[in-house]
């Protein structure tokens, strides 16, 4: 028998079958037809699915493994399919990036002026001002007891920043302004070591007169305006990758102050708490909340737990559907159901490693 006949013996064959398929069918249609009404919200349907997905056993389908020293813990021994097409919802689809008039900017004291920007400066001057007029009195030469201006301001941060570089911080001012040639020459070219004294004692970011009214509400009163002006530029600027992180930091400050925190296991254990979100890629803040305890009753009252603090760190009908964030288990009580995009940092007890 050829080849051809060998074939259109086969395909003879499938029709046979199908046609045998199809009179089977023909004979089943006299049944009675029975369809059983559900509810569309009924979750037997879900549940029967999740009990048959819960008894499947998982290293069915991973392949040779390892067990751990526990003797529950699966290891593969080997990688995932790296041909796999990645799901849509895990496709990264936003990249960190800059963006408004931060694209343009190139110099750094471009950069600077975007986060600490005309009006931020301009509260510093006001309220010091402000400040200086209430304090006049006290002086009896008029010169000594001068206002100050944006540019002095300015001026003032930067060698605040100049200082910080050169380390100089637990230096005594009198150190800086020496002309002997041992100090650093810009400090006594930008101002005298008196108007420099004078300007950090009598700097002020809020209005000072209203400070005690407003304290009955709000612990942060005396930086709130000038901190969330600085947190609106720090978003204003910028877009978060897909991938961002919440912790806390504490700000070294040994300074009067009713929040200050004492943490022994940080490098400075004293300073102020602060909440932060920041990307995870590119290491840029992007929200920020001082901790300042628990605030009098008022509008400024919120809770202070890991869940709430979260959320409000992350407000996310703001942002992306995608942004995957990270927190450390401190901040995922029992309490807090993880979304869908929001991921744990959890860490592996150490008898699950592998002892292969």
């Amino acid at each position: 028998m050829g080849d051809y006949e060998k074939e259109q013996n086969r395909l003879l064959q499938l029709l046979e079958d199908v046609e045998s398929e199809i009179e089977s069918a023909d004979e089943d249609e006299g049944d009675e037809d029975h369809i059983e009404e559900r509810d569309e919200d009924s979750n037997s349907e879900q549940d029967l699915e999740t009990e048959a997905e819960e008894n499947i056993d998982p290293s069915r389908h991973m392949g040779p493994y390892f067990l751990g020293r526990d003797k529950t813990t699966k290891w593969r021994k080997h990688t995932f399919p790296q041909n796999v097409r990645t799901r849509s919802k895990n496709l990264i689809i936003k990249l960190p990036a800059v963006k408004g008039p931060a694209k343009e900017k190139q110099e750094v004291i471009d950069i600077w002026n975007l986060f600490f920007d005309d009006s931020i400066i301009d509260i510093i001057v006001l309220n010091t001002n402000k400040y200086i007029e209430s304090v006049q009195k006290n002086y009896t030469r008029p010169r000594n007891a001068l206002k100050t201006n944006a540019l002095e301001i300015r001026a003032l941060l930067g060698l605040l920043y100049f200082g910080a570089v050169r380390k100089v911080n637990h230096l005594n001012s009198s150190d800086l302004w020496k002309t002997n040639g041992t100090s650093v020459e810009i400090f006594r070219l930008v101002m005298s070591q008196y108007r420099f004294r004078y300007l950090l004692r009598y700097i002020r970011f809020d209005d000072k007169s209203t400070r005690l009214q407003r304290l009955e509400t709000d612990k942060l009163t005396a930086i709130r305006e000038l901190f969330e002006a600085f947190v609106v530029n720090c978003q204003k600027h910028y877009n978060l990758s897909a991938y961002a992180t919440v912790d806390e930091k504490l700000e070294a400050f040994r300074g009067r102050c009713g929040f200050r925190q004492y943490i022994p296991s940080k490098p400075n254990k004293y300073g102020v708490k602060i909440f932060a979100l920041v990307d995870a890629k590119m290491f840029y803040t992007y929200n920020l909340e001082v901790y300042v305890g628990q605030q009098p009753k008022g509008p400024y009252e919120a809770s202070t737990s890991a869940k709430d603090v979260v959320k409000r760190l992350c407000p996310f009908d703001l942002v992306e559907p995608y942004l995957k964030v990270r927190v450390s288990t401190e901040y995922i009580p029992k309490t807090i159901k993880l979304r869908i995009h929001e991921v744990c940092n959890i860490p592996i007890p150490e008898p699950t490693t592998s002892s292969a």
